[in-house]
């Protein structure tokens, strides 16, 4: 193994990502908020904040293209602004509006956003997370699986019965005489094998 760091550093993500609402939704959604994410502050830097990123919709929409043969697919920026709303009020749906669901919030900037992804320390710290490399876990959090046999492709429902019609039984079984057996493999062959 080597010891070679990878650029650029890295976010997490909760394996619980699947469960969530982002997760039904179309995969440019769950693109822009990977984005987000990667884009995000990991410190306090000049004027920007720990899980704070500016950018623009133009930015996004750079950003989160994707090639389909030598063609370079964008999406608009309607679709991206129908995103970053979503983000900012993802049970907009409901009436009794939760502040604490919104996975973002937003603020104009001159020619740019001002984007704070909400509870961005909270995911982003291996120390709330009930596993992780920094425990000292002795058990194996590898779940064994059973192995799988191998799809019989003989649809015969009497396949026992016709194992045990076909396998000689012990007072059935052929006595093979080696030494006949050798004899006749060195004449076809031209060896000479012995017979022991």
């Amino acid at each position: 193994m080597t010891d070679k760091k990878i650029d650029g550093g890295y976010i997490m993500l909760a394996r619980r990502l699947i469960e969530s609402e982002i997760f039904q939704k179309p995969p440019l959604y769950l693109k822009v908020w990977i984005y987000l994410l990667a884009r995000a502050q990991h410190d306090d830097y000049k004027r920007l904040k720990r899980g704070q990123l500016s950018t623009s919709i133009p930015e996004i929409q750079e950003a989160v293209s994707w090639k389909v043969g030598f063609r370079t697919e964008t999406p608009s920026k309607n679709q991206i602004f129908r995103i970053i709303n979503w983000l900012r009020n993802p049970d907009e749906a409901h009436d009794d509006r939760n502040d604490d669901r919104n996975m973002i919030e937003t603020t104009k900037a001159t020619h740019s956003m001002l984007i704070t992804i909400s509870n961005y320390g909270v995911y982003q710290d291996s120390k709330n997370y009930e596993r992780n490399a920094n425990d000292s876990m002795t058990e194996t959090t590898k779940v064994l699986r059973p192995k799988r046999e191998a799809n019989n492709i003989n649809k015969n429902v009497n396949n026992d019965k016709n194992k045990d019609s076909l396998s000689p039984k012990d007072d059935q079984k052929e006595k093979v005489d080696y030494g006949k057996f050798i004899e006749w493999f060195n004449q076809k062959t031209g060896k000479r094998f012995k017979k022991r």
